[in-house]
């Protein structure tokens, strides 16, 4: 779980001065950074790096933040990109997704081409974000205990979360970690966040041994590896 360092001003011209969230995150092994609004940013960092690594970091790349709270928008709500592209793939199956408020309790229900929504209209919003992150869990649990004994590659234990910028990630201890947002990419790119993950079983680093070994799971890894940053800045804002 992430947890708050520090927090700090920076300058970053032309933007200004803006406010700066500088949080540990475990498992991680770099910095990384992004705009959470037109004039602040968050940081991660491992939580052994000191506080001014953090700061440095940041500084020697301001023009890049400068550029990212220009261009900064405000996240969509899952409710919202749901009424708008109510379609989703689980495990080979396109759901048509539907959306039902309801006073009594928020579920869903799931058949071979639908995927219905129950929520509660007094927290829409939220309850929406909550009922699909229930789906989306048992629906990564079933795809990755799937490829796990179709590869012969196994882990220790899955979660679903919901991480700031990142589809998925793999501990050292064989942990699985995946963004409850990777259930709104289409299936293919799905599969690649799984077998990709998977595949840090036997390569924990990004080598050419892992690109090699990963295109023998799935082909055209670096290609679909290039989509997944391309149309994922969007995807992984949704519901933030």
């Amino acid at each position: 779980m992430e947890r708050i360092a520090k927090e700090a001003e920076i300058d970053c011209p032309p933007a200004g001065r803006i406010k700066l969230k500088i949080v540990d995150r475990p498992n991680s092994r770099s910095f990384k950074m992004w705009a959470d609004s037109p004039h602040s940013a968050v940081i991660s960092k491992p939580p052994r790096a000191p506080l001014k690594d953090a700061l440095s970091f940041a500084r020697s790349n301001a023009g890049w933040l400068a550029e990212a709270l220009a261009n900064f928008s405000a996240p969509t709500p899952l409710k919202e990109y749901l009424e708008k592209f109510p379609r989703v793939c689980a495990e080979g199956d396109d759901l048509d997704v539907w959306l039902k408020p309801s006073a009594g309790a928020e579920f869903f229900v799931r058949t071979g081409t639908e995927l219905g929504i129950v929520y509660k209209p007094s927290d829409a919003d939220g309850s929406v974000e909550r009922v699909f992150r229930d789906f989306a869990r048992e629906t990564v649990e079933r795809e990755i205990k799937k490829i796990s004994a179709e590869t012969g590659l196994g882990f220790s234990k899955i979660s679903v979360r919901s991480q700031n910028s990142r589809s998925a990630s793999r501990s050292a201890s064989g942990a699985l970690s995946f963004n409850w947002r990777v259930m709104l990419l289409p299936r293919g790119l799905q599969q690649y966040v799984f077998r990709h993950e998977l595949a840090h079983v036997r390569f924990m680093d990004h080598s050419t041994a892992f690109w090699i070994f990963l295109n023998r799971l799935i082909p055209g890894a670096k290609r679909l590896d290039a989509e997944l940053s391309k149309i994922g800045g969007e995807i992984f804002k949704v519901g933030r």
